[in-house]
């Protein structure tokens, strides 16, 4: 990642894991056709997706309004590709909304999901769950997704940079932004006990036996 789009995502206000997370996405996402972007809020965040379908209950600029609680508003076998981060901690049943996800896609559709992991507690209404890299790569493998990587987003520094400014005026943040990232980059290569990551960035595929 470019030191300048740090600094851009940190002046436009964006968290240190939301700007890792969009370059991340940008760099793996490969799928065309039919996406659709699973509680999506009012932020376009992918805006080098086209035509994408934003799905949310509560947020106000959406194509459809849906409570992924319950039975998704999709044909099963009808959409390319599902991109859902930053959204499954925050419901009851996680693995109903993942069985929901492999039915609406098509064979070899994939599956792009990030989930929490260091995060304060945030009610949107709900705040149920933190998931391991384990625990995420086990439960879709049970639903026949192919998982084709697991990549933690952020380190130790990353972590303590994305606590320490919350509070923080924007233009401050690049000052420790900078620093954060290329420090947990350094560290990513080191380290050889358990990570301490911001989110697992997964990406899944459909696989029909």
């Amino acid at each position: 990642m470019e030191v300048y789009e740090i600094i851009k995502g940190a002046l436009e206000g964006k968290s240190i894991r939301r700007i890792i997370l969009n370059k991340c996405l940008k760099e793996k996402f490969d799928s065309k056709g039919i996406i659709i972007d699973l509680a999506s809020g009012d932020n376009l965040s992918y805006r080098f997706i086209k035509n994408l379908i934003k799905v949310d209950l509560y947020a106000k600029n959406v194509n459809i309004r849906a409570d992924l609680n319950h039975t998704l508003p999709f044909k099963d076998d009808s959409i390319d590709a599902v991109i859902f981060f930053n959204a499954i901690y925050i419901l009851k049943n996680p693995e109903r909304i993942l069985n929901e996800i492999y039915r609406i896609l098509k064979p070899y559709g994939k599956l792009y999901l990030s989930s929490p992991f260091v995060f304060n507690e945030a009610p949107e209404p709900k705040d149920y769950f933190r998931f391991t890299s384990i625990y995420l790569k086990e439960k879709l493998n049970e639903i026949k997704f192919h998982v084709e990587e697991i990549i933690p987003i952020g380190e130790r520094f990353s972590v303590i940079t994305y606590i320490v400014s919350q509070r923080m005026p924007n233009f401050l943040k690049p000052f420790i932004y900078v620093p954060a990232f290329y420090i947990d980059g350094f560290l990513n290569k080191k380290i050889r006990t358990y990570r301490l990551p911001l989110n697992y960035f997964v990406i899944a595929k459909k696989v029909k036996e």
